[in-house]
């Protein structure tokens, strides 16, 4: 996993636009704790995910206009654009 935050925020920015749920493995931790109330804990439920969502948004491509980073933290400011899919 990489241990710089610009190196984690470009990992999660080429899986986006990749479009690659596999990519987790590059920075989601195995027992990683889901802040998404929609998503089990877990880096294969984090990659079952973005599978679905990218399935449901095949366009879906996004840009890192800023990043800032504070001690152990960062967070982007991150646009992105697609056309919702309804899953066949």
């Amino acid at each position: 996993m990489p241990d710089d935050h610009r190196q984690l925020a470009e990992a999660y920015l080429a899986m986006l636009n990749q479009h690659d749920p596999d990519a987790v493995d590059r920075f989601v931790a195995v027992d990683y704790i889901n802040h998404n109330p929609f998503v089990p804990d877990g880096r294969e439920a984090n990659r079952a995910f973005w599978a679905g969502f990218f399935a449901a948004f095949p366009d879906l491509q996004a840009t890192m206009e800023d990043l800032v980073v504070a001690r152990k933290a960062a967070s982007q400011a991150r646009p992105s654009t697609c056309a919702w899919s309804r899953p066949r």
